[in-house]
């Protein structure tokens, strides 16, 4: 699949239920099976005025509220719910402890590359070109192999700017990205075989790289691991 604008460009809600309402009482829990195959897509140009929206988004909650035994109308959170009832514990056929796993997905012209609220995720082979704000940015248990992070290639002048107002400023002015950003010092990553390019000072047109670039903060960094 190839996808193309957007808030993002493909999204894995939370399905604590069926989507069919015919189905919403069957017992089956999608949130906590394992995908399907998710391999060999592409998404671009997408996300760019959301925040913490990756271009893959395995976020988000599609619900029905518990106590709303008759609607068929879904509800839906676009951000990360703290409740374990709209949060993703993927498991097998058996029961036991599973992972959501992407594969083989290049991402290009995006604010995120890709972003996951998941508890056991992996994303193996991937590659972000020319974000904005993060190329990975992910809670939990997530193992990944096989990345490649181009931060700026030749196209770079033509990533958009977001603008110079208080809320688009707020979004990104351009100098302050991170390659990985993880959510705080709980989470548990693995990072194996990655390919990094295109992401020093010369990038960030920042001083004294660039004569006349901005200068540098050292509020955010290639690898950016907040202490809360």
């Amino acid at each position: 699949n190839a996808a193309s604008g957007g808030w993002a460009g493909i999204n894995f809600p939370v399905l604590p239920e069926p989507a069919d309402p015919t189905l919403r009482y069957s017992g089956v829990v999608p949130k906590d099976r394992t995908a399907l195959e998710i391999v060999g897509n592409s998404v671009h140009s997408t996300g760019w005025f959301g925040k913490n929206t990756g271009a893959v988004y395995a976020g988000g909650s599609l619900y029905w509220d518990e106590d709303d035994t008759n609607s068929t109308l879904l509800k839906y959170v676009a951000g990360r719910v703290g409740s374990s009832r709209l949060s993703r514990h993927t498991k097998d056929d058996d029961g036991k402890n599973a992972w959501f796993r992407v594969q083989n997905t290049t991402v290009w012209l995006t604010n995120v590359g890709v972003t996951g609220w998941g508890k056991r995720s992996e994303y193996l082979g991937f590659e972000v070109h020319d974000f904005q704000q993060r190329g990975v940015f992910v809670l939990f248990n997530t193992w990944f192999d096989n990345i490649v992070l181009n931060c700026r290639t030749a196209n770079a002048p033509l990533v958009p700017d977001p603008g110079t107002s208080f809320n688009e400023k707020a979004i990104n002015d351009g100098t302050k990205w991170s390659g990985f950003h993880t959510y705080d010092h709980l989470m548990k990553h693995i990072l194996t075989n990655w390919k990094i390019s295109n992401c020093g000072g010369v990038a960030r047109n920042l001083q004294p790289f660039v004569p006349d670039g901005a200068v540098d903060d050292s509020k955010t960094a290639l690898f950016t691991v907040p202490v809360n």
